[in-house]
């Protein structure tokens, strides 16, 4: 195969897969920022002398999640660092979900399980298909 076909290929792959994570990352965006806050009902179950300030960090991690999404959204900035855009809404998650754990006492397992589920779900977001296949 010529080298120049090759190359070709690589450039059309490295396109779909900016593509799909652009995509995937879009509805991720949103259903972090409608789950993030929503989550303050499981604080309030189980840690509600911690809910005042998990809320106020669950909002803080919603708006850094909405600034990213709107960059996501952006048309040539958004597409060309999608990854990067995918990458960093996952962080903020898992920030507040970090800076929450050491302050969850005997409720640590379903936080630390939180923790783990967006790990999870970054693959979905940078490579959807990759991610269905790592299932099987």
């Amino acid at each position: 195969m010529p080298i120049r076909l090759l190359v070709e290929e690589v450039s059309a792959f490295n396109a779909e897969r900016r593509a799909a994570a652009h995509s995937s990352s879009l509805v991720a965006g949103v259903v972090a920022l409608v789950a993030m806050p929503l989550w303050g009902v499981f604080d309030a179950i189980l840690v509600p002398e911690e809910l005042a300030r998990f809320l106020v960090v669950r909002c803080v991690a919603g708006v850094a999640i909405l600034l990213t999404l709107l960059a996501l959204r952006s048309s040539g900035f958004g597409r060309r660092k999608a990854e990067i855009l995918s990458f960093a809404m996952v962080s903020w998650v898992q920030l507040a979900i970090a800076w929450m754990i050491p302050r969850v006492g005997e409720s640590l397992e379903p936080y630390v399980l939180g923790l783990t589920l967006a790990i999870y779900a970054s693959a979905f977001l940078l490579l959807p298909a990759a991610g269905a296949a790592a299932l099987l």
